[in-house]
């Protein structure tokens, strides 16, 4: 699925984007590979259809989520940490 091509601001956008990726998911559901920290952030790294690589990282502010940064494919997945295994890529290497 392409991603949004500008940033979604506003509750309306953001939820009228989650319905498009309900219907998309709901066909082609995603698989989670692991937790990790991306770049510092909380995230997942899931295998999505087609096997396509994904990263997906949560900006926290206070208690709410203030951004998603979403890569899929990452070439080079630097700045992934597993929970306890340190930086690697989502497969389990360590990356430079």
């Amino acid at each position: 699925m392409p991603s949004s091509p500008a940033p979604l601001v506003g509750n309306a956008a953001a939820m009228a984007r989650h319905a498009e990726l309900a219907e998309v998911l709901a066909s082609q559901p995603s698989t989670l590979i692991r937790y990790a920290r991306i770049d510092g952030l909380p995230g997942f790294v899931t295998l999505e259809g087609g096997g396509v690589v994904q990263t997906t990282a949560l900006l926290i502010e206070g208690q709410k989520t203030g951004a998603l940064y979403v890569q899929c494919n990452p070439d080079r997945p630097r700045g992934i940490v597993i929970a306890g295994q340190g930086e690697g890529s989502p497969f389990g290497e360590r990356t430079s």
